[in-house]
């Protein structure tokens, strides 16, 4: 991907006449949850919410900072759907609405969650 981009560079300076560099540094990690803590998560929300309201199979590439803590501890990075009804706006768009029922329900999961982790380290000791 670096080499894709710094041709976009050098051809997109080229045809205006200037020269460009590109210094591509690779700062942030890929986020990838522990298993174990998405396995927690995932029945957490199962419980709470109803299986057939978990969705298991969207995959993301998104590069978040969440990735500098899961290389410290285990952990899992986790949507709750907060989009409301209506037009698509997006995550840091201007325009972006929450849905605040989400909120409860991510903080309800979080506060499930912790406890389901919480409670197995307890019986592991």
């Amino acid at each position: 991907m670096p080499a894709k981009i710094g041709r976009i560079v050098s051809g997109t300076a080229a045809a205006a006449g200037v020269s460009a560099h590109l210094e591509y540094r690779r700062i942030n990690r890929p986020v990838v949850n522990d298993p174990r803590v998405a396995d927690v998560v995932i029945e957490a929300a199962g419980r709470l919410l109803g299986e057939e309201n978990v969705d298991t199979e969207t995959r993301t590439l998104g590069g978040e900072d969440m990735s500098v803590y899961l290389d410290r501890v285990p952990g899992c990075f986790f949507f709750v759907g907060s989009a409301p009804e209506g037009p698509h706006r997006p995550h840091h768009s201007p325009e972006f609405a929450i849905d605040e029922r989400a909120l409860v329900v991510g903080t309800t999961l979080l506060e499930a969650a912790a406890r389901d982790v919480a409670a197995a380290a307890f019986e592991r000791a």
